[in-house]
């Protein structure tokens, strides 16, 4: 099932660290960063809410018991880490979001299985040169 706009505002609502980012948001943010709450310090000038949500820029930031149903969201066409990132940065957005898609595809075996390779070419290693002045790399430039 999708998250209902209702359920994120009820979350948001009762999310502890989500709950300080609003009234930072209401009353200002410190000089300093709070406990915890350094991600979003260092964001804070790009955080706003509306409709009792928190966004960073467009992204939708989820609160903490959302976020296993969304990476499971994310995770349903088992399209990869770098697709499911690129999705991800799309749409939605909280502390360790990265590293929880990659803890998610590294676990999940069809992923494992079916992941595209990285090419390994052959490699070409120069001879060291007898004497000075035997093997010159020269770079032209044609200037227009």
């Amino acid at each position: 099932m999708p998250i209902l706009p209702e359920q994120l505002k009820f979350e948001t609502k009762h999310d502890p660290e989500l709950i300080s980012v609003l009234k930072y948001l209401s009353s200002g943010w410190p000089q300093k960063s709070p406990d915890g709450l350094i991600q979003y310090f260092v964001r804070r000038n790009e955080i706003s809410c509306d409709n009792d949500c928190v966004y960073w820029g467009l992204r939708v930031v989820i609160p903490s018991k959302l976020r296993k149903q969304v990476l499971e969201e994310l995770h349903v066409g088992h399209m990869g880490m770098v697709k499911m990132k690129a999705l991800a940065r799309s749409h939605v957005w909280w502390p360790g979001l990265d590293c929880d898609i990659e803890s998610l595809v590294k676990s999940c075996a069809s992923c494992q299985v079916n992941r595209e390779e990285t090419p390994s070419g052959p490699k070409h290693v120069w001879e060291f040169p007898a004497k000075a002045w035997e093997r010159l790399h020269a770079v032209l430039l044609d200037h227009f």
